[in-house]
């Protein structure tokens, strides 16, 4: 059985969630590290740093890289958590490792829109029916 469009739309938005959020510590490493004067992508990563910042945040930037290493780690978990299960075919334990997700993104202050959108998707009809058990035949 080929999966169907809608499986590969939630696998889609997982594997962006897991790009963004590489790219996203990737970026912060960047400017932590190396501290460039100005530009994009130090505008950018100072939203990051400064969500986890104290006061000695240049003083010590291999701790503060530590620090937004486990903060997002955390966030990391549900993902893959999502996409394991979606391959394996674990419809309960996909929309647990979802909720979680929703769970974790409300504990650190963020808002889950691409969780909602996830979640929404994979309570249509043909989603059910690929992470039921039952085998499906055409």
């Amino acid at each position: 059985m080929t999966k169907p469009g809608i499986i590969k739309w939630i696998t889609g938005l997982i594997i962006f969630r897991l790009v963004f959020l590489f790219l996203l510590v990737g970026i912060a490493a960047y400017v932590l590290l190396l501290n460039p004067e100005a530009g994009f992508l130090t505008g950018f990563a100072y939203t990051v740093i400064d969500r986890i910042a104290t006061d000695d945040t240049y003083s010590n930037p291999e701790y503060m890289l530590g620090s937004i290493m486990g903060y997002y780690s955390i966030m990391l978990m549900p993902i893959v958590l999502q996409y394991v299960f979606l391959i394996l075919r674990k419809g309960v334990w996909f929309w647990i490792a979802i909720t979680f997700d929703i769970l974790v993104m409300f504990g650190t202050g963020g808002l889950p829109f691409i969780s909602f959108i996830i979640l929404g998707l994979s309570l249509s009809k043909d989603a059910r029916k690929y992470l039921s058990r039952r085998p499906v035949v055409n």
